[in-house]
């Protein structure tokens, strides 16, 4: 087979597709009742098509710039529109719905200069013969699909190892035919053109990250202005926080978000208010980017707390007060394993100033009586000690759970305790570790 012609003709690939793509349109769409319901869905959709018209006007500009700089030609247009079909929709779900939108953003840049790119590129220069490919797209589609179904649900565990090398087999199909065709003819391969092909959509990407990031600084305001109307009330109060939280936090979108959370956290009956949260936000944001120091005697740090478990992928969100205490919080999923799903909790109490309760927690649900794997437990238990106290709460830590009690170390109480609730065949459980140091004051009930 030839290589790839640079303009806009279909190969293979692209052509079983769309027949599949287009084949089962035509079946759902037979009936009348089908067609009144898929426009209904248009309608629906209608502010994400305005969006989607938006970035495209966008990524036009960006083609217009790459253009004129003599890095896009006409022979690159199927794949420009591939990319837009592939990436820009999904790239924007991506940002608006995570939860840290900014890190999302650097994820999308980090994968577009990753070395998969390359991997990908080379898999996808060289097609099957049509029948192959009719073939192997709805293969290929199935097994994603109940790839996804097993990894979401906890009952087709059994399936995530066979379908994932189902999978990996046929990307390894796909690379070493394109591999074999290379090899045979390295001179189709190596042009400036391929290099062009294989750079365009890392190009645009990258480009198309200030839009996503316009995106997210617009939803997170949105977002901050419906919250506000349940947090104050008082329509001329509210316009009064929106324009403040604006030109004071600008595009500082974590703390914005933060102004919402305090501001629906506190009672706001006047403007001295509103102005006493963003002066104390500014007062902790400049607190957090120059620690103080914390005398043993006090606590801990409530800043180096949050990075006692760093390593174990539980970062705790920022240290604000929320009603009468001092608090953060982290929450982690653990993979589901069979039937078993858990989650940790790793909570940091304290004053203003010093954290002085450290709490790990992880909460299990069992289906059918089985037996948890508590391994990640202990090994994050075990570092939570160790950072906080030394190493000298290893040894004590394990006589602790021995006997399902608690002892003390340089002021520092460590206690663990062990619940279970529910009874089969539906059942969990809580596992426990917490850090109570000397000068922790119970909180209020």
């Amino acid at each position: 087979m030839d290589a790839p012609i640079p303009a806009f003709e279909l190969d293979n690939r692209e052509i079983a597709i769309l027949l599949w793509v287009g084949g089962f349109l035509l079946w759902s769409l037979r009936s009348r009742d089908t067609r009144e319901a898929a426009l209904g869905l248009v309608r629906g959709f209608f502010p994400i098509i305005i969006l989607m018209l938006l970035a495209t006007a966008y990524t036009a500009v960006c083609v217009w710039l790459l253009y004129a700089i003599g890095v896009w030609s006409i022979s690159n247009l199927k794949t420009t529109i591939l990319w837009g079909v592939t990436f820009i929709l999904l790239a924007m779900m991506e940002v608006v719905q995570s939860e840290k939108g900014e890190k999302a953003i650097q994820t999308l840049a980090k994968d577009a200069l990753s070395g998969a790119a390359i991997v990908i590129f080379i898999g996808e220069f060289y097609v099957l013969p049509l029948l192959l490919e009719l073939l192997l797209v709805p293969l290929i589609f199935v097994s994603s699909m109940l790839l996804a179904m097993a990894e979401y649900r906890k009952e087709y565990a059994s399936l995530i190892a066979p379908l994932s090398t189902l999978v990996a087999l046929f990307g390894l199909l796909f690379i070493a035919y394109s591999g074999y065709r290379i090899f045979a003819d390295p001179s189709a391969f190596f042009t400036l053109e391929t290099a062009r092909e294989f750079a365009l959509p890392i190009i645009l990407s990258l480009m198309f990250l200030p839009f996503l990031y316009g995106l997210l600084v617009y939803t997170t305001y949105e977002n901050a202005s419906q919250r506000l109307d349940n947090a104050v009330p008082d329509e001329k109060l509210r316009r009064y926080a929106f324009w403040r939280g604006l030109f004071g936090f600008r595009l500082n979108l974590d703390f914005l978000k933060r102004y919402v959370r305090n501001l629906q956290l506190t009672p706001v009956n006047d403007r001295a208010t509103i102005r006493r949260i963003i002066d104390d936000l500014r007062t902790l944001k400049r607190r957090e980017a120059n620690p103080p120091k914390v005398e043993w005697s006090e606590g801990w740090s409530p800043y180096k707390a949050r990075e006692f478990l760093i390593d174990a992928a539980l970062v705790p969100d920022d240290y604000h007060q929320s009603f009468d205490i001092w608090r953060a919080e982290a929450f982690r999923r653990e993979p589901e394993s069979g039937k078993r799903v858990g989650h940790f909790r790793y909570t940091i109490r304290g004053t203003e100033y010093a954290a002085t309760l450290l709490e790990l927690q992880f909460t299990m649900d069992l289906v059918d009586g089985e037996q948890p794997d508590t391994h990640a437990f202990w090994e994050t238990a075990r570092l939570l000690a160790r950072r906080a106290i030394g190493d000298e709460a290893k040894s004590i830590l394990q006589q602790i759970v021995n006997a399902e009690g608690r002892a003390e170390v340089n002021g520092v109480t460590i206690s663990f305790s062990h619940e279970v609730w529910g009874k089969p065949p539906l059942q969990g459980g809580d596992l426990r570790i917490s850090l109570r140091h000397c000068a922790h004051v119970e909180e209020p009930l």
